[in-house]
């Protein structure tokens, strides 16, 4: 809901929640990057941006366009981080 700084604590605390499937974790990394863009974080938010891209790498087509967000996002910050 836009306010970044409020869901970065549970974000994080969702990423050792412990389970066998990634079906809670990607999209809790997913989100947690978007924090991290949203406050101007870039750095931090290209940790997760990753991990949701490697992770999913494969995944099902329903899924598809949050794993593209995603891989476009990385590639901005990666393309931002080593410019500036």
């Amino acid at each position: 809901q836009g306010d970044f700084g409020r869901a970065e604590a549970y974000l994080k605390s969702l990423q050792f929640y412990r389970t066998n499937t990634f079906v809670y974790i990607v999209p809790a990394e997913f989100r947690l990057a978007r924090g991290y863009d949203g406050l101007g974080q870039l750095e931090k938010a290209r940790l997760p941006y990753a991990r949701v891209v490697k992770w999913w790498e494969d995944c099902d087509p329903e899924l598809h366009a949050m794993w593209e967000q995603g891989r476009q996002a990385l590639q901005r910050l990666t393309r931002q981080t080593t410019a500036g």
